[in-house]
């Protein structure tokens, strides 16, 4: 049997608690008399005799109609003695800090094979799983894409961590030394976990409406519940309703429970002091403290009906009593649908901004790219040229090292070619009679024709 079992029955039994489901305990030993003692004068404390590997003992335990299911480490006591047969081993509590790392192997084991045995009969039901090694929680992830998440990141952001269906012992290791530096942590934990055992006086439903008094000793204690999205906050911000709960009902929230569905997720998280602009759903419980138990009227809280209640209440207080009318109702609806447009509106135009802008850079990015592609086609287009060009000029110089330095204009193309050659002959029959200059003409006719 787990030792201290008190510390696991005390908080499903705290005093300011209206409502105690049943506890069944299933396990192979039975509880020794101290550890009954401790909870027997607890109502609806059940024990059946068995183990959560078998399929017959959990349908005696009822787990079929069960709401969840916790899986507590087992006593440390039980490894030592499957690994050594000394009796010193087994005789009182044994820690886990005592065991090899092969004895807190074993006893992952043993919590990994009980997990396995009620998803195969239950696999909708919640369950809170105790492990030792952190690293042992991948055999409990439902997805390949979980372990490279767990990998990548850690466990703690791990989608089975971070909804609270694993509890790490090293846990309570961390709070131990937070605990040495700041000695009020374990009281707070206590009063977030236990409550106030000591007074509790509130009744359900009743408002405390006194004021603090200056003296922290008269101040009243509260206690940790949870507390449903009142309807005429649903599709709102959580601005709106933290002002609500702490100016009109005297509750301190302190963060969201989001079941599954409330925005794409598909298991519950917990999620501590949220953005104020935190659209609230149907699927939203809130962690609040409060000095009395919310009634089941709470839904209602911040409607028209609960508007007139309040100003009736407070037109009494100034000596004036009326009745609002039906006309004042249908405008408090409206004032109400006023503003859930309003909110609508302000999330469209801060999705429509963000869109715009993303836009624009791929506008701005598309012109950077055509700039560079028309540059780099003209870098293309005009590179064969400068190559001709270059070609051109090297064979150009070597047909004027190879012509003779007294020929004038060596290398000239077209009609100037022929009016050099017309020219040569001129030159060189300028003392010839003029029978020869004719016959020169004729010869410069032939070539024209030619």
């Amino acid at each position: 049997m787990v030792p201290n079992l008190i510390n696991f029955v005390l908080p499903l039994r705290a005093k300011y608690l209206t409502k105690c489901p049943p506890i069944v305990i299933l396990h192979t030993d039975p509880p020794n008399e101290k550890q009954w003692n401790q909870i027997a004068y607890f109502p609806e404390i059940y024990f059946v005799k068995g183990s959560a590997l078998f399929t017959k003992d959990l349908i005696r335990a009822n787990l079929t109609k069960a709401v969840k299911v916790v899986i507590q480490t087992p006593d440390a006591s039980e490894v030592k003695s499957s690994f050594s047969n000394k009796q010193s081993h087994t005789d009182g509590d044994v820690e886990l800090d005592n065991l090899t790392r092969e004895e807190q192997e074993l006893l992952d084991a043993k919590t990994i094979f009980k997990y396995k045995s009620i998803t195969r009969i239950r696999p909708d039901i919640e369950i809170v799983t105790e492990l030792v090694c952190p690293q042992n929680l991948a055999f409990l992830l439902p997805h390949t894409k979980d372990y490279t998440l767990m990998r990548k990141y850690g466990v703690t952001l791990t989608p089975i961590f971070a909804s609270g269906q694993i509890y790490l012992s090293s846990v309570m290791d961390s709070l131990i030394c937070q605990s040495y530096y700041n000695s009020a942590l374990l009281t707070v934990l206590y009063q977030i976990l236990v409550g106030n055992m000591v007074g509790g006086d509130s009744k359900k439903g009743e408002k405390n409406t006194e004021k603090p008094v200056d003296e922290f000793g008269e101040v009243k204690q509260s206690n940790l519940y949870h507390l449903p999205v009142p309807r005429a906050f649903i599709g709102q911000p959580f601005e709106k309703l933290f002002n609500y709960l702490i100016k009109r009902q005297n509750i301190l929230p302190l963060g969201l429970y989001r079941m599954p569905g409330a925005r794409d997720n598909k298991f519950p998280y917990v999620c501590t002091n949220p953005d104020p602009q935190t659209i609230l759903t149907d699927k939203d419980l809130l962690f609040i403290l409060s000095q009395f138990t919310p009634s089941s009227q709470s839904v209602e809280w911040g409607a028209p009906f609960e508007k007139k209640e309040t100003l009736e209440r407070s037109n009494n207080q100034l000596g004036k009593s009326r009745d609002l009318s039906h006309d004042d109702l249908i405008i408090a609806y409206e004032d109400r649908e006023k503003e859930v447009v309003q909110i609508k509106e302000r999330n469209m135009n801060k999705e429509f901004d963000s869109l715009n802008e993303r836009i624009s850079q791929s506008v701005e990015q598309i012109a950077n790219l055509k700039l560079e592609i028309l540059k780099l086609h003209q870098d293309l287009t005009f590179r064969p040229n400068k190559t001709l060009d270059r070609i051109r000029n090297a064979i150009t110089q070597e047909f004027e090292g190879m012509l003779p330095p007294n020929i004038p204009n060596r290398v000239v193309y077209g009609e100037e070619e022929l009016i050099t050659a017309s020219s040569a002959s001129s030159i060189d029959n300028n003392d010839q009679p003029h029978e020869h200059q004719e016959e020169g003409l004729g010869s410069n006719q032939n070539l024209e024709d030619t």
